[in-house]
């Protein structure tokens, strides 16, 4: 059996420095027309329910992400009873408020948005109520991001969590005192749409292409081959944002017909300790050129500033590591898969957390959201109960 080929090259000490400069830096195009996935949910609630939404990643090896829509439309039904209590007749204006919140690890900041609606003007004498059953007073209002940069962390396998806080209000007007009760309740059909380009290729002779950190200094790219062509040029590619790939090396094939096996070692500067996209691009000697599938390799350190939590799958406890390089101060939130919660938890000037389930759960799969009091940055985690 013929042995594998092996390539190694190791980056000049200026490369990093310099790559901002280098005339070779590729803007991701569509080669053929922009497609779309969208991935959706819809909940309902009292308009004032906390959500936690889990959704697919974008998988990069259907293509280049360009743009991400989120997009949040929220009905609210609303009822109310309001009575005059002072001695004179008043004129009240009474509306409804909503707050929406979203936060996720894949949004560089929080989305909030505050609407209002007036529902109507009403002159009550004394002691006079008026009563309104429930009626729409919002009327699928969209609340809607779309991100055109910074897509990278919405793209690989697995999932990401979205939480949304909705805060539904009364917004009345005509008089300090009065009495006043209300109902309401909400839908939110959550959703997220991948924008991508379907120009990305394999290429027929080759049969696999795989990338994956090989120490905290390297990561390795493998690839095969079949009935392998004279004078092939196989060009790495590197992204550090999923979109401007530049090149990172040039590996040339040798021998024609033959089934031949790759390996590349891309040695990492300082700054790209981070989530690196690399990709093959293959020009053959007549000049045609193709793009394997994009592959992602995590180049971080280490996993400080998150936090991790065991056993998992659990039925009893958890426990939580917060991998941080102080105590700290944390608000621990537990949700079923519908956004239901389960049970809250505080803890005060710690590193780890050991929670007991105050109540038997049934099996499946549940969320822990950890905020950090101070900075209010959130984490998401999940475990399963079998």
């Amino acid at each position: 059996m013929k042995a594998d080929r092996i390539i190694s090259w190791w980056k000049i000490a200026c490369l990093a420095g310099c790559l901002s400069f280098i005339s070779s830096l590729l803007q991701a195009q569509c080669l053929s027309s922009t497609q779309s996935i969208t991935y959706d949910t819809l909940v309902s609630g009292t308009g004032n329910d906390a959500h936690v939404f889990t959704l697919p990643k974008f998988d990069p090896s259907i293509g280049t992400l360009t743009s991400v829509n989120i997009s949040s439309v929220v009905s609210v039904n609303y009822g109310f009873v309001l009575t005059n209590v002072i001695s004179t007749p008043i004129t009240f204006t009474v509306g409804v408020g909503r707050k929406d919140n979203i936060q996720s690890a894949a949004l560089t900041t929080a989305y909030n948005n505050t609407i209002t609606e007036t529902i109507g003007t009403f002159t009550l004498a004394p002691n006079q109520t008026i009563s309104e059953a429930e009626t729409t007073v919002i009327d699928r209002y969209n609340n809607e991001m779309n991100i055109t940069s910074n897509v990278v962390d919405f793209m690989g396998s697995g999932t990401l969590g979205f939480n949304y806080a909705p805060r539904t209000y009364a917004n009345n007007s005509g008089a300090s005192t009065f009495n006043y009760s209300a109902t309401a309740n909400d839908t939110i059909h959550f959703s997220i749409t991948y924008f991508y380009c379907s120009g990305i290729v394999l290429s027929q002779d080759i049969t696999n292409f795989s990338a994956q950190k090989e120490n905290s200094e390297t990561a390795k790219l493998l690839w095969t081959t079949a009935n392998e062509q004279r004078a092939r040029i196989y060009e790495i590619e590197k992204s550090i944002d999923g979109e401007k790939f530049v090149t990172a090396g040039n590996v040339s094939s040798l021998e024609e017909n033959q089934n031949d096996n790759y390996i590349f070692h891309y040695l990492v500067s300082a700054g790209e300790k981070t989530k690196i996209w690399f990709r093959l691009k293959i020009k053959d000697a007549s000049g045609m050129v193709k793009y394997s599938s994009v592959k992602m390799v995590d180049m971080k350190d280490s996993a400080l500033g998150n936090i991790y939590l065991y056993p998992n799958p659990s039925d009893q406890f958890i426990n939580i590591v917060f991998n941080q390089p102080d105590p700290k101060n944390w608000l621990v939130d537990i949700f079923s898969v519908n956004g239901s919660l389960i049970q809250k938890n505080i803890f005060s000037n710690v590193l780890t957390a050991h929670i007991d389930f105050q109540h038997r759960l049934a099996a499946g799969t549940y969320f822990v959201r950890a905020t950090d009091k101070q900075t209010l940055k959130t984490h998401l985690l999940s475990f399963v109960v079998r």
